[in-house]
């Protein structure tokens, strides 16, 4: 292993080049790191894709009808808004 600390390169250039080394010299890590890889893909694109399904594009067609929904909730979100109620969410799902 060479060792860096007369080096020219800037502390970016050696931060990189030490995880670099570090990965090259990985067992188990490169491993563990493919898990980590897969779980993320799954819980990122899978899990949103099937599991939080965009629920302002099935009921409001334009970005204007979705803005003023999700702001009349944020004002207030105890009172029933003008566009949808719970009861049309809860019958699409069904």
């Amino acid at each position: 292993m060479q060792s860096n600390i007369g080096s020219n390169k800037g502390l970016p250039g050696r931060i990189v080049e030490f995880y670099v080394q570090g990965m090259k010299s990985m067992g188990l890590g490169k491993t563990l790191w493919k898990i980590i890889a897969i779980k993320l893909f799954i819980i990122f694109f899978v899990f949103k894709l099937f599991f939080f399904p965009d629920m302002l594009d099935r009921f409001f067609h334009s970005d204007a009808e979705k803005a003023e929904h999700v702001s009349q909730l944020l004002v207030s979100p105890g009172l029933p808004t003008q566009g949808i109620n719970q009861q049309q969410i809860l019958q699409q799902r069904r």
